[in-house]
């Protein structure tokens, strides 16, 4: 890892991080953690360049730290993988977030997943954001009264507005290494996970792995059912992507969730446990033919979703 970019989150983690929660021990082990993960090989869709008003930023953490009301935030997505297929994802060329938030993307055939014209379409979305990846620092002193117990956060992981999210990284010492990032129109949610560390937007794993024919359109209120239980810090990455994927498909198997996500059949076999028992989707038929659905009680559950 590069040492001065090892320094520089250090840094930003001793700025926002807890002071009682910051000696030697979590600093050490905070820069294991950020090894690991930039040694990680994920396939990163687009890099990303920050302007704040009309100053270039060198990341997207900090200028989110830096931000305040009045400010504008550009998010240009640059630099996309070569030869990608957009079946499960939208060509994204800029995005605003300011008193008034707009989207900037390009015209795309998901079936073929080809660009069908480089026009650039604008419209206006609500933003919002949540953790999808952090650290948590812990002394020495606290690790060593806990022991082998599991530490319990008192942290509300939830989808914040961007002001409400700054206000979050600024009270709860998190340090958040990815984000989720959504965009909402009155007819369509685009969604990102951003990799702080990396400055880069990660690959949509169904991307050629499920057949677009499979994906299907929600409402806004049910995206935003959907976001609040992506945004739950409790639910595993690997449970995210098979609740995102079964949230838009008309059905989707087993054999198919297997193949998009190259995991062993005992932990897909304890995801789908997980959500089930949630009540968040159902299954029918018997294993290696078992089709997942989304629950319909719980689908209509979005309704009541709370959209503050």
């Amino acid at each position: 890892m590069n040492k001065d970019a090892s320094e520089k989150w250090a840094l930003i983690l001793q700025q926002i991080g807890k002071s009682d929660e910051l000696d030697d021990f979590s600093i050490k082990n905070f820069k294991n953690i950020l090894s690991v993960h930039l040694s990680n090989t994920t396939s990163y869709l687009y890099k990303i360049k920050i302007k704040l008003d009309d100053k270039d930023k060198e990341d997207l953490l900090t200028s989110f730290l830096a931000m305040e009301k009045k400010n504008i935030l550009r998010i240009y997505f640059t630099n996309p993988l070569s030869n990608v297929k957009w079946e499960y994802i939208t060509p994204v060329v800029l995005l605003e977030i300011g008193e008034k938030s707009y989207i900037y993307t390009l015209n795309v055939d998901h079936i073929k997943g080809t660009i069908t014209s480089s026009t650039i379409n604008k419209e206006e979305v609500i933003i919002r954001v949540y953790v999808r990846k952090y650290f948590y620092p812990e002394s020495i002193k606290n690790y060593s009264v806990r022991g082998v117990a599991p530490r319990k956060l008192k942290i509300n992981f939830k989808l914040f507005e961007p002001e409400k999210f700054i206000e979050f990284l600024d009270t709860s010492g998190l340090f958040p290494m990815e984000i989720g990032v959504v965009a909402y129109t009155k007819q369509d949610r685009y969604s990102f996970v951003i990799d702080l560390m990396q400055s880069a937007v990660k690959m949509d794993v169904r991307n050629e792995k499920l057949p677009p024919q499979l994906k299907i359109k929600r409402s806004i209120n049910q995206y935003l059912l959907l976001d609040t239980i992506l945004a739950n810090a409790d639910l595993s990455e690997d449970s995210k992507i098979i609740m995102e994927a079964i949230f838009e498909s008309n059905s989707i198997t087993y054999m198919e969730l297997l193949d998009m996500l190259k995991i062993p059949t005992e932990r897909l076999d304890g995801y789908l446990s997980t959500l089930e028992s949630k009540k968040w989707i159902t299954k029918e038929g018997k294993y290696p033919k078992a089709v997942y659905l989304v629950d319909e009680e719980f689908l209509n559950s979005s309704n009541t979703v709370n959209q503050s």
